[in-house]
């Protein structure tokens, strides 16, 4: 259990780093991913297919697809897809940007997702107000 916390915030703590980085530089990010492997190592992943401006989604789901089979042939243990979304807590009235960070460990059929609320300040500066976790079903 100790393994599985440790892969989960060695994840979070580079996705979310790595997205403060490009938001404070570009103000967005196309979505990214790392991955822990057998041996403990984080390993980040891009996907470039020669397109300088991929569709987000498509890209999500090709992220999704490739670090799935990563983890049923067991060459990575747990993964992270990080993305930049415009969220709606069930605790506020209005939506807010957010880092998500989607983590799916081996074994699993489900998701926990990540959300860190981010305001841009005016010095590019990201401040992250609120976060909480929810669970997503695999489908």
């Amino acid at each position: 259990m100790t393994e599985n916390i440790s892969d989960i915030q060695k994840l979070i703590d580079y996705s979310v780093s790595f997205a403060k980085t490009a938001l404070a530089k570009y103000k967005e990010f196309y979505p990214f991913a790392a991955a822990i492997n057998n041996d403990g190592e984080l390993i980040p992943f891009a996907l470039y297919e020669g397109d300088e401006f991929p569709d987000s989604k498509n890209l999500l789901t090709k992220l999704e697809i490739l670090l799935d089979k990563q983890l049923v042939e067991n060459k990575k243990r747990t993964y992270a897809i990080t993305t930049d979304v415009v969220v709606k807590h069930s605790d506020f009235v209005y939506s807010h940007d957010a880092i998500s960070v989607k983590i799916r460990q081996s074994g699993t059929e489900e998701y926990n997702v990540y959300f860190f609320e981010y305001n841009l300040t005016n010095e590019n500066e990201v401040e992250i107000i609120n976060s909480w976790m929810e669970n997503e079903a695999r489908q």
